[in-house]
């Protein structure tokens, strides 16, 4: 089965879709707001992966599957 990599560019498009970037003045719904900032929050934490990924082992895309999977939040949280 092939596998599909989150594109963190995808999830920026969503999240500039669910907070309403486009729709001129007011607020997004509570909802529409919250997916917005998890879809970010994603394509940060896939963004970060994936560099890690290719940076641990460039040229080997089987490795670099399996060092994206295995980077938790935890792993990059930020203070």
């Amino acid at each position: 089965m092939p596998s599909y990599p989150i594109d963190p560019d995808k999830l920026l498009e969503q999240a500039a879709q669910l907070a309403g970037e486009d729709a001129g003045r007011g607020r997004p719904s509570y909802t529409n707001h919250r997916r917005a900032v998890s879809s970010a929050y994603y394509a940060a934490f896939h963004q970060v992966s994936d560099q890690v990924a290719r940076g641990l082992f460039p040229g080997k895309a089987s490795f670099q599957l399996q060092a994206r999977r295995s980077v938790t939040h935890d792993a990059i949280y930020v203070v």
